[in-house]
Order: C-alpha cells, then sequence, then structure tokens
C-alpha cells in the first residue's frame, strides 16, 4: 500500500505543441510494484480530492533523465508525450529515482502497458476504478478493471489469506473507499478475527506473517467505522495479537496482550457509575497503546492523526461527564482536605487529579475554562498547603504538576485565591517553602514554573500586580534567597539592614541614588534606634522587621544621609580586624559611578601584590582567591569551595533560585532593583563562581548578564562600587585554555558591554582588569573592549578640560559630572570626593 509524506510532493508537467510546459496539478507521487498486474507503475494522486493525476508504467527502456537534484523527465512510448515530475523535496526526487532505477535493473517481464498518457493529454480519472489498467502499446489484451478486482474480497478462510494478503497490500491510496466499503458490508473483521484465532492455534509462522500485513493494512485505511470494529472488545486482543507477529521482528519475542492482560490494572480511585464513560476510558488506553508501542514504525501521519483524534472526542466526554458530577468532585476534594486519610490513599486521590489536569491539556480554550473553573469551586486550592508540605515526594510533585497545569492555563486563579486565603498566604508559603527546603530538583523546577507564573506581571490587572507583589517582596524575597551561600561580614545580608539605601521613590525614577558604605553594628544600632532588634537569616528579615518598600522609601534622602555619617562614625569607634574597611562614597546626581579612584590608595585596600599573586595562582589552576576585591565590596570571609550542600538537589535547588532572580530582575523593576542593591543580591550569588560544579557559575554569569542588560546605570553603578566582574575575570582567566560553556558565557557577557558600550562597565574594566584580561587569550574581543573605551575617553575630552585629564582614562569617572571615590571630581580638588546635589 502507497504513503505518502511531504517528501513525496510534487508537480507534473506536460510539453504541449508550442515547445512549452503546461501546469496540470499537484500531488504526492509513488512508485508501486503491482503484483497481481505483473508491473509497477508511478502514480500521482491529487493533493486536495485524492484523484489521480498520473498513472503511468515504469518500463525497462532507458527514457528517464534526472534533471538536477528535483526534476525527472521522460517520454511516454505509448504516444512520445513528453512528462516532467518537479518535486518539492529533493530527498523525495532521489527517492523515486532510485526505485525506477532498481526496477529497471530487475528487467521486469511484463506485457500491456500501463494507463498512462493517451491522445497528448494527462490522464485525470473522475470515476475512481472505471478505466483499464492495459492500454497503450502492447496493451491489446488488457487486464481486468479496478472495479472486477475490487467487488469483492476472498472469504476470510484459512486458504486464502495469502491472497487476502496480497490483495488489500497492493490497493492503492484512490482504492481505498472501495475497500472500506466490502470490508464493513462483508463484516469482515470479526470474521478476520476469529481465522486468527485458528491461525494461532496451528501455529502456522508465514501465515501468522500474512495475518499481520492484513491487521496492519486495515489500520492504514485510516477509516473511522473500521477503528471502531477493531477496538470492539470481541476484536481487540485478536487484532494486537495478529500485530505481535511482525516478520520484520522475527528475532523479538514481542508479548503485547500478556501484558495488557496481567500487567495493566484498571485502577478506579473513585467509582464511575457510567458504563459508556468506562468503555471510553478502556478505549482511549488500547488506542494509546496502539499508536505508541505497537504500530510506531508503520503509522503515517494522517492515521496518526484520527487515532488522536478518537483519543480526543473521547477525552471531551470523559472529562464532561466528571465535570456534570457534582458527587464525584467533592468526594475527591473532601478526601484530600482529611488529613486523617491514608498515606497511599492519599497518593491515589493525588494521581486521580493530575490525570484529569493532564486530560484537559488537550481541550479547546472555552472547554478547558470551563474545567478549570468547575474544579476551583469544588476546593482546587484548598488542599494545596497540605500537600506541597506533606512528607511523600510523590504527592508533592503531582501536586506541584497540578498547580503548574493550572497556572499555564490561567495563573490568576491561584493568584485570587492566595490573596483571599484564610489563614492569610498559607499555600505561598509552603510553596516558598518547599522550594527552597531540600527536596527533589523535579519538585523544585516545577515549583519554580508556578512561582515564575504567579509572578509574572504581564498575566496581572494593575490592582492585582500591586497587591500580589508587594505581599511577595514584603514576606517572600527573603526566603527564597536562603538556599544561596551567604556571606556573616556582608552587611544588609544577616540583619537586613540597608548597606545601600535609596533617596526615595522619585530618585530612583530620576536614576539618582545615595549609596552608604559598610555599617558596623555600633552605627546600625545608631540609625535605627527605633527600629526592632535584627534577625537570623534564616528567617524573612524584611517581612519581620517591616522594612515594605513603602516604609523604606517614605524616609526619604535624611535616613540615607543619617546611614552614611552612621557608618563613618562606626568605621572609626569599632574596626574590625576582619573587615576591610571601605570610605563610604558619593554618587553625584548626574554622575556616571565609574570606580576610578584618587592616586592615593584608599584606606583598606588590598596590596597590589597581594592580589596579582592571588590571580595567578588562579591562572596556574586553583580555585580564585578573591571573588571581590577588598577595595570595592564589603570583605567576605574565606568560602571553602565545597558548598555547605554539595548534593545535586542542593546544586539544583541553587540553581533554580537564581533563575527565578533572573526573571524577577527582567520583569520586575524597580522592586527587584531596590531589593538587589539593598540586600548585595548580586555579591551572594556572585558567590557561587567558588563552586566545583560549573552550572552553578553559569547561573551566576546569566545573573549578572540579565542586571547587565537592563542597560540600568544603577545596577552598573553598584557592579563597579563593589567589584562584581571580578569574580567573571578570575573564571575567565581559570578558564583561557580551556574552550568550554562557562568561558564562552563571560566572553558573552563582555561582547555585550562592548556592543551596547556601556561606559561605566568598560572604564572599570579597563582599570582595574586590565591585565588579567590580557591574559585570557581572547584578544579580539579584549582589543575591542579598549578601543571602544578609548572611544568614549576621546568623545567626552573637549576644549573646557572636562575629559580624562593628563593621565588619560585612569580619569574617566569624571565624564557626566563625577564618580565613586574619584580622585578628581567634576569642579572638585584633587583627591576629594563629589559631593551630594
Amino acid at each position: 500500500m502507497a504513503e505518502y509524506s511531504n517528501r513525496n510532493r510534487a508537480k507534473v508537467y506536460q510539453l504541449n505543441t508550442v515547445g512549452q510546459w503546461d501546469d496540470r496539478g499537484t500531488g504526492f507521487v509513488v512508485c508501486q510494484y503491482l503484483q497481481s498486474y505483473g508491473f509497477a507503475c508511478i502514480i500521482l494522486v491529487n493533493e486536495e480530492d485524492q484523484t489521480p493525476l498520473l498513472e503511468t508504467r515504469v518500463v525497462a527502456e532507458d527514457i528517464y533523465q534526472r534533471q538536477g537534484e528535483t526534476i525527472i523527465s521522460w517520454t511516454e512510448p505509448s504516444n512520445g508525450c513528453d512528462v516532467a515530475l518537479s518535486f518539492a523535496d529533493a530527498s523525495g526526487c532521489a527517492d523515486l529515482w532510485d526505485q525506477i532505477v532498481s526496477l529497471q535493473r530487475a528487467e521486469l517481464q511484463t506485457q500491456g502497458g500501463g494507463l498512462g498518457l493517451r491522445d497528448g493529454s494527462l490522464l485525470s480519472l473522475t470515476d475512481r476504478g472505471n478505466q483499464l489498467l492495459g492500454s497503450g502499446g502492447g496493451g491489446g489484451d488488457g487486464l481486468n478493471g479496478m472495479d472486477g478486482v475490487l467487488e469483492q474480497l476472498p472469504a476470510p478462510e484459512l486458504r486464502n489469506i495469502k491472497a487476502l494478503a496480497e490483495m488489500l497490500g497492493e490497493i492503492t491510496f484512490y482504492q481505498r473507499p472501495m475497500v472500506v466499503q466490502i470490508v464493513l458490508q462483508q463484516d469482515y473483521v470479526p470474521k478476520l478475527a476469529q481465522l486468527f484465532a485458528t491461525v494461532e492455534d496451528l501455529e502456522q509462522i508465514e501465515d501468522l506473517h500474512c495475518m499481520f500485513h492484513i491487521f496492519r493494512t486495515l489500520v492504514m485505511l485510516n477509516d473511522a467505522a473500521i477503528f471502531e470494529q477493531l477496538l470492539r472488545d470481541d476484536v481487540i486482543m485478536a487484532a494486537i495479537g495478529a500485530l505481535e507477529y511482525d516478520p520484520e521482528l522475527h528475532a523479538h519475542d514481542t508479548r503485547h496482550r500478556e501484558f495488557l492482560r496481567n500487567g495493566v490494572v484498571f485502577k478506579e480511585v473513585l467509582p464511575i457509575r457510567d458504563p459508556a464513560i468506562l468503555a471510553k476510558i478502556h478505549q482511549n488506553f488500547r488506542v494509546s497503546y496502539i499508536k505508541d508501542v505497537v504500530l510506531p514504525r508503520s503509522l503515517d501521519d494522517n492515521t496518526f492523526a484520527t487515532l488522536n483524534s478518537i483519543m480526543y472526542m473521547n477525552t471531551i466526554a470523559i472529562l464532561g461527564h466528571v465535570q456534570s458530577d457534582a458527587d464525584y468532585l467533592s468526594s475527591l476534594f473532601t478526601q484530600l482536605n482529611d488529613p486523617l486519610v491514608s498515606a497511599n490513599r492519599r497518593r491515589e486521590l493525588s494521581r486521580l487529579l493530575l490525570e484529569l489536569c493532564n486530560l484537559a491539556r488537550n481541550l479547546q480554550l472555552f472547554n478547558r475554562n470551563s474545567f478549570y473553573r468547575r474544579l476551583v469551586d469544588f476546593g482546587l486550592f484548598t488542599p494545596v498547603a497540605r500537600l506541597v508540605a506533606c512528607d511523600q515526594a510523590d504527592v508533592q510533585l503531582n501536586t506541584a504538576e497540578v498547580l503548574a497545569a493550572t497556572c499555564m492555563h490561567d495563573p490568576c486563579m491561584l493568584r485570587q485565591f492566595v490573596l483571599a486565603e484564610r489563614p492569610p498566604r498559607a499555600t505561598l508559603q509552603a510553596l516558598v517553602r518547599t522550594f527552597t527546603a531540600q527536596s527533589e530538583a523535579g519538585l523544585k523546577a516545577q515549583l519554580m514554573e508556578v512561582l515564575r507564573f504567579l509572578l509574572d506581571p504581564e498575566t496581572m490587572e494593575n490592582a492585582e500586580q500591586q497587591e500580589f507583589l508587594n505581599l511577595f517582596y514584603d514576606g517572600y524575597i527573603m526566603q527564597v534567597l536562603e538556599p544561596l551561600p551567604d556571606s556573616e561580614g556582608s552587611p544588609g545580608e544577616a540583619d537586613g539592614s540597608a548597606a545601600v539605601e535609596p533617596r526615595g521613590a522619585r530618585d530612583l525614577d530620576n536614576g539618582v541614588a545615595a549609596h552608604a558604605g559598610p555599617v558596623a553594628a555600633e552605627g546600625a544600632e545608631e540609625v535605627h534606634a527605633s527600629g526592632p532588634e535584627p534577625v537570623p537569616p534564616e528567617r524573612p528579615a524584611v517581612a519581620e522587621e517591616g522594612h515594605t518598600l513603602a516604609s523604606t522609601f517614605q524616609d526619604g534622602a535624611a535616613q540615607a544621609s543619617t546611614s552614611a555619617s552612621g557608618a563613618h562614625s562606626a568605621s572609626r569607634q569599632a574596626p574590625d580586624p576582619n573587615t576591610a574597611s571601605v570610605q563610604t562614597a558619593a554618587v553625584d546626581r548626574a554622575g556616571a559611578g565609574g570606580a576610578g579612584h584618587a592616586p592615593d590608595t584608599p584606606v583598606g585596600q588590598a596590596d597590589p601584590a597581594v592580589a596579582q599573586a592571588a590571580r595567578a595562582e588562579a591562572v596556574e589552576g586553583g580555585p580564585p582567591r578573591a571573588a571581590i576585591p577588598q577595595a570595592h565590596a564589603p570583605a567576605q570571609p574565606a568560602v571553602t569551595t565545597d558548598s555547605d550542600d554539595s548534593s545535586e538537589e542542593g546544586h539544583a535547588g541553587k540553581v533554580l533560585v537564581v533563575e527565578l532572580l533572573c526573571f524577577c530582575v527582567i520583569h520586575h523593576g524597580y522592586r527587584i532593583k531596590y531589593f538587589v542593591l539593598k540586600n548585595h543580591v548580586m555579591t551572594r550569588v556572585l558567590l557561587l563562581c567558588r563552586q566545583r560544579d560549573k552550572t552553578l557559575a553559569l547561573a551566576a554569569v546569566r545573573f549578572v548578564r540579565a542586571c547587565v542588560g537592563l542597560k540600568d546605570e544603577f545596577y552598573h553603578r553598584y557592579m563597579c562600587k563593589n567589584g562584581c566582574l571580578a569574580p567573571l575575570v578570575d573564571l575567565l582567566v581559570a578558564n583561557a585554555r580551556l574552550d568550554n560553556l562557562l568561558r564562552s558565557a563571560i566572553a558573552d557577557l563582555l561582547e555585550f558591554i562592548r556592543k551596547e558600550n556601556i561606559k561605566s562597565l568598560l572604564a572599570h574594566l579597563y582599570e582595574h582588569h586590565r591585565e588579567d584580561l590580557a591574559r585570557t587569550r581572547l584578544d579580539d574581543l579584549v582589543e575591542g573592549l579598549w578601543e571602544r573605551h578609548a572611544q568614549n575617553i576621546e568623545g567626552i575630552a573637549g576644549p573646557e578640560g572636562d575629559g580624562a585629564g593628563p593621565q588619560g582614562p585612569a580619569g574617566h569617572a569624571a565624564r557626566d559630572g563625577g564618580g565613586v571615590g574619584t580622585g578628581l571630581g567634576r569642579g572638585g580638588r584633587p583627591g576629594t570626593a563629589a559631593p551630594f546635589r
């Protein structure tokens, strides 16, 4: 039987009397040998109505020519007409050419002309089966017409098995409707099922192979009425049994029936009283088993689509019955809400709910929305908090998949439930806690998708967006950070105090912020004397201390100035020998926030020789000794190379946390920007660069790339001030001799900085990492960075002397009004920093 696909699609042309090619139609081509007729034919079937456009006999003479990769032409021996087939796919043309050559080499001994071109025109049949296969040169005797061949099929008896298999195997595409009609009228399928039982008892291997071809042909007829007969309870096992005897798999012992009878158990978690619905459930399983296990290699696209259509219609009936059965849904959610239900029963109920949601994915939007709304009315989200927090991993995973399917359809349903939940926020608390706890990596991935759906502002209305995002950032964002490595010496991490205080919402909108240096314990107490005491990092410090977004913005610029003065006082009164004292730097309102510094070395700056030795050790193969330079960031305690949680689940949890933070950075604007700057989130993420697992370092690179990709000067100033590019440069130097993903990701980040001309980061790289980047073996990239930086300096320098100054690029931070800790600010004296304005 011919099977068609897009690679067989071709257009047929005929050469007219004036020497031009006339287009006679488009269809699908196959070269098929008809054993009962004794010759092979090239058949072209119309792609729209399946009527034959061309049928011509393949002759042994050398009349065929291949022009290029997509055209085959020949001259009909019977009438001298020139014909050409132009294929859409070169592979289809090559297949047909190979078949023609193979048939010619076999030197078929055939008599009688094939159906071809007569009277100078292409054959176009409108009445299927009414033309004769024998005509033209040498075909005087003729052959029986197609109608005669298909008037009836041999009786389904043992002596006719081979003839029936050959006849069904040789039908062409346009003969299928006639064969279907005969099979249905003669009630062929049940008789063939009985015949298979007889043949199997006799153990006739050749006959069993013929039965396989017969039943496979019945499936490939792609007719709904025949499928209905094949899937009957009294026929399905015989059909599957016949399909076990595939002659191409004779070396393998296939036992589909044994698996279906003994290995498959239908478990009815809640009783379904309608027998018709139960029959559709069983039929769906059998159809799925046939197309995925029994005949995955034989099904064409059309037959596969028909089987899917049968399953789809059954799914609509099944879910419609469940949706209309109030007792069924009430019993399901009542038992899920019952804390006394057994663990095994809870597992079965969660699997049932997941199966219903998986079936609903295939519904149309309207039907799917109606189904989920019905589930929500019966309390779909009520047991989520208990199920997600239970100690059964499979129940947790099933619940997470149900939430993911629901949020993929409409996250507003879960979001509205969380906002109206009593007790408040139990579901969101359970999701975040399970996401950050020691749980399976697959469960964390599902929960991360759920949180990402919930936090997507594109699916929120304005009022809902404000309410839900404020809820998340006030109470849960600190919990999300718990899996990341913490640093006890970093301000704003252990107690939630702000190392970088915004001057107010208006200043953030205008691109102006005031940065305060490290605040020691005494200074923090002076500034926040009226506030509550700090809490350990395991607790959500932002929510419990009341550092909400609104209250922080209300403090205004006065509190930022107080924090800065408190920092100076603390650094004088209680110096910490383990912490580098970084001088407080002010950012000018119009300044670019560069990382340039005065010729005099600031207090607490690391010895350049020590830093150079650390980087040299990294180049020799050891891990980087310092992820952040002491002169540009709060000092960090020594972090071991191995994480506190070196398990696969722990590493996966950290990567997923960083992915969620990247999503927030891209979509949440000022909320996440305030949080990142306030709590040194980038510093904590960059600590992952010290881990041996490269996936953690890649996650850190992606986070930095997300922040840089926003092209927001706030992030750029923070990175320059705290030396956040140093860990990435160290990794690039350490992987200079390797060609891996980590090196490529960091190089891509640097290329983005160069391409987008981020001036502050270019200047920071030039001043602090010029020598390190020279050892990365990325000469073209590094030269491009320095060339772009030089262009920036030349473009800024003017007759007024506002450029880099006599020392060249070292004075870059004076552009746009001064920078962080620069030696020369706009209008200032050497050795002083630009004041607040």
